[in-house]
């Protein structure tokens, strides 16, 4: 398969273990919501199976990707992912966020996708915040709690061009002769652009 060409890798390509990861519908369109260019720098947030950072790194040939996580396993199989896609530009960082950003801050990013927060939300934005307060961040949520917690950020900060979806994906399977459609997780997808200091 030509991944070059590709704006939505298939799940079933990207080598997965227990980790959490963004899917092909829910990842195409978070990505657009980003407005990424070659020119931008991208940090992945609780990057997973590296999967956003690779299809934006196959999406946008130039732009330069911190793919940040703390757990083993997940660092394990960005790592695969990278090389599995041809992806060497990712730089892969070790460590949980917003404690490891001291260690990327000369890589001020334009834009930030937060997957998964470990419930420090709050604290992730604050950080992206003190390094570019005029930058582009979308955030996926599947959980009540993070839903709050957007909606409290994104009123305390007054970000400007919001742009808040939910999104529901429905997948056909096989039921014996026949097939049905089976929900998947509606996820709730949150962008919009810092606008200076904290209101």
């Amino acid at each position: 398969m030509d991944y070059k060409n590709l704006t939505a890798i298939p799940d079933a390509e990207f080598i997965r273990g227990k980790v959490p990861m963004t899917k092909e519908e829910v990842r195409t369109v978070t990505i657009s919501k980003l407005r990424l260019g070659k020119d931008k720098v991208f940090w992945d947030i609780g990057s997973g199976t590296g999967s956003v950072s690779v299809q934006a790194a196959i999406m946008y040939p130039g732009i330069r990707i911190c793919s940040i996580e703390h757990d083993p396993e997940g660092i394990s199989l960005i790592h695969k992912n990278i090389e599995k896609f041809g992806t060497e530009g990712i730089e892969v960082i070790e460590g949980e966020a917003p404690d490891c950003f001291d260690r990327i801050a000369d890589r001020i990013p334009d834009a930030a996708f937060i997957g998964g927060s470990g419930g420090r939300l709050e604290e992730i934005i604050a950080g992206l915040s003190s390094l570019n307060k005029n930058m582009r961040i979308a955030v996926n949520a599947v959980t009540t709690e993070t839903v709050m917690a957007i909606n409290k950020i994104m009123n305390e900060y007054n970000v400007v061009d919001r742009d808040v979806i939910q999104m529901s994906v429905n997948r056909e399977r096989k039921v014996g002769n026949h097939h049905m459609m089976e929900a998947q997780n509606q996820v709730y997808i949150a962008a919009f652009e810092l606008n200076g200091d904290r209101g």
